[in-house]
């Protein structure tokens, strides 16, 4: 005797045989819309964001505009106050201490000799493409005594080698050394000699923005 006892209601059962083409063709007719219309959805809505965000940023940048092309002028307002701070320090750390220059000059002067004149030119040049102080100082004096040759050849060694001269001098020359119009002087030699002071810039480079 063979029972069966079958739990399953009728309703509840399914059918065994294979999946049918027409039903997997239904199948992909509703989803590959649905998975197509999310992935626009998703694009569109990226797009807007996207959108969205660009035009933050344009206004933002709108708004900085005007800050950054102040900043801008500052800066150039700041070098160009560079500028003339630079000359105008310049000017004074490249001036030349006369008291001090005229005071070692008195102290390797021999006493035969006296100055007659001292005179001293200054021009503005450029050194480097940077403006400087061109000085000259130029000496004339009368030496007496036998020794006058010598002592005029021991000023301008000291004016050449002492070195509180040679930092400032650039080249030192007699440019004249001969007996006195005066007949009667006969021990009287008179001298000229030229002193080119080296180069001191005022400025520095013209800072390019």
């Amino acid at each position: 005797m063979n029972l069966q006892v079958n739990f399953i209601l009728e309703s509840e059962m399914r059918s065994g045989s294979t999946v049918s083409l027409k039903f997997v063709v239904r199948v992909v007719a509703v989803v590959v819309p649905v998975l197509m219309g999310i992935i626009i959805a998703g694009l569109i809505m990226g797009g807007r964001s996207a959108r969205q965000s660009l035009r933050f940023a344009m206004q933002e940048k709108s708004q900085l505009d005007p800050v950054y092309q102040s900043v801008i002028g500052l800066k150039q307002e700041l070098n160009e106050c560079r500028q003339v701070a630079d000359v105008l320090e310049g000017w004074g750390t490249s001036r030349t201490d006369w008291r001090l220059l005229l005071r070692y000059l008195q102290g390797v002067v021999p006493a035969s000799i006296q100055f007659l004149r001292l005179t001293v030119n200054e021009t503005i040049g450029r050194v480097d493409n940077i403006p400087a102080r061109m000085s000259a100082m130029y000496l004339k004096g009368k030496v007496t005594g036998e020794r006058a040759e010598d002592d005029v050849q021991l000023l301008d060694n000291a004016l050449k080698e002492k070195p509180i001269f040679t930092n400032l001098f650039l080249k030192v020359e007699v440019k004249r050394f001969e007996a006195a119009e005066n007949v009667a002087d006969k021990n009287t030699r008179v001298f000229e000699i030229e002193c080119i002071q080296v180069p001191k810039k005022i400025g520095k480079p013209k800072v390019v923005p």
